[in-house]
């Protein structure tokens, strides 16, 4: 089995298909034609051109075969196109000089696999790297991508060390993206006061899980706006909540107001917090946590369901649902049927009269 990257803009079909093999444009009509690269597009071009069925391009030694095939391509090429490295494409290309030649060329665009291995040796680079991977030694993560109305999401991954740990072996399962999305601050980071200083962070878009999250709005193209008031007057404006402030010294009641609009899910929150704080210490900005029963679509059903909702250390909470994008609202965490989408409104105050009110119009859809 040989691996090759499929070209960016290549069409694809799905499964296996055999192809007879030759290594020369003039023979290529209706046959899959390997090539040593050189100028790719023109290669392409006139293997497409001479009616090639497949196009194999086997780059020079040395030189990376790793492309990236893109779901959201404008413009096709007219005929599937892949490119191996010199490494994985010398063996089809001695074999495309042998008389009924024929290749057989799997095309995945969707992969349901993605391998990190890190090879790591103490204060020395080895001679030769050999790390060999096994199930005792490795784990299996399944990721599931809620959507949110876009219509392609990508995922970097970098590895550091000393910084990254890695879990020991086994499974585990990880949702990104899952409703309610909505501000919040994510787990690992506080709301804190060090002198006459307000750490705050609050994250403009967190996912359900509590452990995904983005602070502005760079990826979704929205808007948003972050101001802070201190004993109901304004003290300044932000560019969004996870910021370092310096307020007033003494005991203040703080006002955090935070608005997002995008296009997709959720449409637009609203969210104050209101607290008190005098000295430094830990800042008391309740956070709304829920449980939505939705698909990977981000979709609950069009019977009624029950929503989850917590606001740990709230001694009151009030949950309000709408079904017509908050033009009315019910009561209580039962959804009502129906279709269309719900919008969510949550009021919460602990003992000491700190607040939270977050309004999050379209968390999600119904289907």
């Amino acid at each position: 089995m040989r691996r090759a990257s499929l070209w960016p803009s290549s069409p694809a079909y799905a499964g296996t298909r055999r192809f007879d093999l030759v290594g020369d444009v003039k023979k290529a009509r209706g046959k899959a034609v390997v090539l040593s690269s050189d100028s790719e597009y023109t290669q392409i071009a006139a293997a497409t051109e001479a009616g090639a069925a497949a196009i194999l391009l086997v780059r020079p030694p040395g030189v990376s075969a790793g492309l990236q095939w893109d779901p959201d391509a404008q413009e096709r090429l007219a005929v599937p196109t892949v490119v191996l490295t010199s490494t994985e494409g010398q063996a089809i290309l001695d074999r495309a000089g042998r008389p009924g030649a024929s290749v057989a060329l799997t095309l995945t665009t969707v992969s349901p696999y993605l391998y990190d291995v890190s090879q790591v040796s103490r204060q020395q680079v080895p001679a030769k790297v050999v790390h060999r991977v096994s199930e005792s030694n490795s784990r299996r993560i399944t990721v599931r991508y809620s959507g949110s109305g876009d219509r392609f999401v990508g995922e970097e991954r970098t590895g550091w060390r000393p910084w990254v740990s890695y879990p020991r072996p086994g499974e585990q399962t990880e949702t990104w993206y899952a409703s309610v999305v909505r501000p919040a601050t994510p787990k690992g980071a506080a709301n804190v006061r060090v002198g006459d200083a307000l750490r705050l962070r609050v994250a403009a878009y967190v996912d359900a899980t509590d452990e995904h999250w983005l602070v502005g709005d760079l990826a979704y193209q929205g808007s948003m706006t972050a101001k802070l008031y201190c004993d109901g007057k304004l003290l300044t404006e932000l560019p969004d909540g996870w910021r370092d402030v310096p307020v007033p010294g003494g005991a203040a009641t703080y006002r955090l107001a935070l608005t997002t609009a995008r296009p997709n899910y959720p449409a637009t929150t609203s969210t104050e917090w209101t607290f008190r704080s005098a000295r430094s210490g830990d800042l008391p900005l309740l956070q709304i946590s829920y449980d939505a029963p939705v698909e990977l679509g981000n979709t609950a059903t069009t019977r009624a369901h029950r929503l989850g909702v917590s606001v740990p250390g709230a001694r009151t909470v009030k949950v309000e649902t709408s079904g017509d994008e908050g033009r009315t609202w019910v009561e209580g965490t039962r959804v009502p049927a129906g279709r269309g989408t719900v919008s969510l409104r949550v009021t919460a105050t602990d003992r000491a009269g700190n607040s939270v009110k977050q309004t999050v119009l379209r968390a999600y859809a119904r289907s």
